[in-house]
């Protein structure tokens, strides 16, 4: 039975495809290879926040909870960072179509 090593195997396969990028490029992938790692928060333990527990009315809680759907659950487009690249022509250096 063959063991493969799927880990080293997707590494390899991404190091072979950056390799075939442009420096500028292979600067965005890194860009975004780092934007990808979210940092682990450390928080608090919940019972340091039962002191918080109704400190606000029903109607603030509405307000407040409202004011999050509206505000949080939107996409902005413009706010992502990674600007899309020029697609390589079909058939032209291994472009892939979308």
């Amino acid at each position: 039975m063959i063991k493969v090593n799927v880990k080293k195997v997707i590494k390899d396969e991404i190091l072979k495809e950056l390799e075939r990028l442009p420096l500028d490029l292979q600067r965005r992938v890194l860009d975004f290879t780092r934007s990808l790692v979210i940092p682990l928060s450390q928080g608090v333990p919940g019972r340091q926040l039962l002191r918080f527990g109704g400190i606000l009315t029903p109607e603030e809680a509405d307000l407040m909870e409202r004011a999050i759907r509206e505000g949080c659950e939107r996409v902005d487009p413009g706010e992502c960072n990674v600007k899309p690249g020029p697609r390589s022509a079909p058939g032209k250096g291994g472009g892939r179509e979308p």
